[in-house]
Order: structure tokens, then sequence, then C-alpha cells
């Protein structure tokens, strides 16, 4: 068994650690896609969070606040794909007949909103590990649907492991991506104690230093109307 992590901000860095025996797992959000303007991001959910924080809402009570707000903005909004070379990946994925599936920190209540995201841009076909949809027994609502594991606020290494105990599949070799080197780190952690070989990659193509916490104000500002980053920056420029 080995390990290995790294960081890249380019996907075509995971194609030479995938090979037939591969599990190849993808976060969604800044890893597949994002929000065609900031405000929905999962930086300016964090932004929000800290703001109520400020205010003097606990950590639980701000993150709860905060993923709302988030919600609520995914039914209003376009998404686009983080990288192009998203589409190569998915050519290599259908060349070697891989398993691939979601795992996502989105709770279940956006399964289907997810997956109309991900068909906006082509990428609804990306997870062929396909087992009928299950609720999975975790402290906090987690569930598979369609190809991806929505973890809510359960670790991502609880749901990866809840959801292959359900389909009794123990993979060789796991090849996971995710914005978030915790994650990254949590599923490091699954795969050394249940001996599989583990590939990480931390993606920063999308990073929070794309956020620009003025721009999400005056997009606040707007709601229910989505306005683009281009009209709030002219909009704070005048």
């Amino acid at each position: 068994m080995s390990v290995f992590k790294f960081e890249s901000d380019t996907l075509q860095d995971l194609l030479d650690h995938i090979d037939a025996k591969t599990l190849f797992i993808f976060d969604i959000d800044h890893t597949l896609i994002e929000p065609v303007q900031i405000i929905g991001s999962t930086h300016w959910e964090k932004y929000i969070a800290k703001k109520l924080k400020g205010q003097g809402f606990t950590h639980h009570e701000a993150s709860i606040r905060a993923f709302h707000q988030w919600r609520t903005i995914q039914h209003l909004t376009a998404v686009k794909a983080v990288e192009n070379s998203i589409y190569e990946v998915l050519r290599l994925i259908d060349s070697l007949n891989l398993r691939t599936l979601g795992l996502t920190a989105r709770d279940s209540t956006l399964s289907e909103l997810t997956f109309d995201q991900l068909k906006s841009v082509g990428l609804d076909k990306i997870f062929t590990f396909q087992s009928p949809s299950e609720d999975l027994a975790a402290d906090y609502p987690c569930r598979y649907f369609n190809g991806a594991v929505f973890c809510g606020f359960n670790r991502k290494d609880i749901g990866l492991r809840l959801f292959l105990e359900h389909v009794k599949v123990k993979p060789q070799k796991v090849v996971f991506v995710d914005d978030q080197k915790s994650h990254v780190d949590e599923l490091e952690e699954f795969s050394i104690a249940e001996g599989i070989e583990y590939v990480g990659m931390t993606y920063h193509a999308s990073g929070d230093h794309k956020f620009n916490p003025q721009i999400a104000e005056i997009q606040e500002k707007y709601l229910p109307k989505l306005i683009s980053d281009r009209e709030a920056l002219d909009l704070l420029e005048a």
C-alpha cells in the first residue's frame, strides 16, 4: 500500500496516477463546477459564516445560517466548469471504463439540483459508480444519489466508508481530488486504515485568492437578482 498527496491547479496532473484499478473520487464545488459569479461560492459561504461569528453567533449557528444562505443562491445561479481539462479527464474515464464517484459536502436536499447544474456543463454523467439511492446512517443526514455521496455536515471519510460498506466494495486504489486539503487528509486516514492505495490531490484552480468581499457585498444588495462580478466591480468603481 502506498500514499501520495500533492497540490496542483490543474486536473491534468492526476492523469498519470489513474489506472484500471482506480476508484476515482471527485469533490463537486470548486472542483467540477463553481458559480459564474462570486456570490454563491463556498468562499462566500465561509465569509458569511465569519461575519456571523463576529456578530456573536456560535461556530455551529454561523455555519448553519451561512449554509442556508449559500443553498438559496444555488437555486438562482448558473455554474461553469472549473477547468476545461475536466473533459479530457472524462475521455480517460471512458477509455479505461473507470469507476468514478462524487463525494460532496452538499446535503441531500440539493441532490437533484446538483445534477441539473452538472448537466448544464455536460458533467452529469461523470459519476459511473451506480447503485440504488440510499440514505446512509450517519450523525447528520447523508445520502447516496446517482453516483454521488452527499455528506452534508458529516466528514467525507465517514460518508465514503458508509457508502462502501453499503455496497460491499473495497477498492484497491483510490484517487481523490478536492479543493479542501482537510478533506484530502480525511481520505488519507481512511485509506491507510483500510489498507487501500491512495493518491490525493488538493486542487487550487478555484481558490480563496479569487474572492473579493467588496464585490460580494454589492452582489448581496441586489438579491434575489444576481449581478455579475463585472457589473459589481463597475458599481464599486463608480
